[in-house]
């Protein structure tokens, strides 16, 4: 199975502190914060990686190469202009094939039994099966209801909160 990894972000939030350097890799304790998700997955023994990059997508190159030296096969599908979740795994498409891959945020870090997530989405013949957190504030997040069967029944965006004293 391939790991799929989302780091084409433009990150505006960090863009003041991190100008020089794309999001994923922003050190966190020394380390670029996309390495320890590059090495959770060789946890799991998923070796075989795409990153889907953009914007300063030189940089992450530079730093992880073809992913030898974490002793895993890197690829890149580098979007030349933002496409979005959907559009970077669809540009991604011809290094996916046709076999099952994992989808990863490369600016989130989720502690899950990655074993135990790939089982349940083969032992369900899903499409797709997504690793889901409960927060404290859903009103922050979209959201997603499920039936007893922890099938996905919708899903809701986040609400957009209108940031102007004005009001129409």
């Amino acid at each position: 199975m391939r790991a799929l990894i989302l780091a084409g972000g433009l990150g505006t939030r960090l863009r003041k502190r991190i100008s020089k350097y794309p999001k994923p890799i922003a050190k966190v304790a020394d380390k670029p914060f996309l390495e320890y998700l590059i090495l959770q997955l060789k946890r799991y023994n998923l070796t075989d990686i795409i990153l889907c990059i953009g914007y300063l997508s030189d940089k992450i190159k530079k730093h992880f190469q073809d992913g030898n030296k974490w002793g895993m096969k890197i690829k890149y599908s580098e979007e030349k202009e933002p496409l979005g979740t959907g559009g970077a795994i669809k540009l991604a498409k011809d290094l996916i094939k046709n076999n099952d891959f994992l989808v990863l945020n490369g600016d989130s870090f989720l502690d899950i039994d990655l074993n135990r997530l790939i089982e349940f989405h083969k032992s369900s013949e899903a499409l797709a099966t997504l690793a889901l957190v409960e927060v404290d504030k859903p009103d922050r997040y979209g959201s997603v209801e499920i039936d007893r069967d922890y099938r996905i029944t919708s899903f809701k965006e986040k609400e957009v909160i209108n940031k102007s004293n004005i009001f129409e």
